[in-house]
């Protein structure tokens, strides 16, 4: 969770009837720079794979820079999946969600929306495309107007908006706006609402404790 809209937040939610966990091959990993990570591990004799890589318990995979948590940019620097046509992903995340090309190269291609913002980097695999269980969903957060301006142009796409604009509830007082995309290969991209997500992430200083008292017994 994230009390704020600058900066990458992992939402982990769990099934709890779920016996067979299908992966699938969609996401190949986070890029997280964070040196105590790595330190945290080795106290807990958590398996680090190739010196840097920490896999968890669900078969997410976080290569860790190791260096000191940043300051000034997002932890979370970069997002890899993957796609079976590069071509059809430039045309989805670039010409119509108007990501910013930072690299490009024969087999992957690196995308952000802003200098400090986590970045989306997508590599080519052969097909198939498998949607498992531990493909996410991303999110990233818009004014009102711009949502619904990407919305109407998304229209023109048959096929391609799983979702029009949705009332999703975070909070009873609070309706949170969210429009979900799919691109060619079966990524899911949620844009949310600015003005109702900021009423969201308003620190709640008495939940905390209650949160806190309920885990400590």
């Amino acid at each position: 969770m994230s009390y704020s809209e600058h900066f990458f937040a992992l939402e982990l939610i769990y099934y709890y009837d779920t016996k067979v966990f299908k992966k699938g091959n969609g996401l190949l990993c986070l890029v997280v720079q964070n040196n105590e990570a790595l330190f945290r591990a080795k106290q807990f004799d958590w398996p680090i794979k190739d010196e840097k890589r920490l896999i968890a318990p669900g078969g997410y995979i976080f290569q860790i820079v190791d260096r000191p948590l940043p300051k000034d940019k997002d932890p979370i620097s970069k997002i890899i999946i993957t796609s079976t046509n590069l071509q059809k992903s430039i045309r989805f995340w670039c010409g119509f969600l108007e990501m910013n090309i930072m690299v490009e190269k024969r087999h992957s291609i690196t995308l952000s929306y802003g200098k400090n913002q986590a970045r989306l980097e997508i590599r080519y695999i052969s097909p198939p495309f498998i949607q498992g269980d531990n493909t996410p969903r991303l999110k990233a957060v818009i004014p009102y107007k711009q949502l619904m301006e990407l919305q109407l142009k998304f229209l023109k796409m048959p096929n391609r908006i799983k979702q029009h604009t949705t009332i999703y509830a975070y909070t009873k007082p609070t309706n949170v706006k969210i429009a979900v995309f799919v691109d060619y290969d079966g990524h899911e991209i949620a844009y949310i609402d600015q003005e109702s997500y900021a009423k969201v992430l308003k620190y709640d200083a008495e939940s905390v404790k209650t949160l806190k008292l309920h885990v400590r017994l």
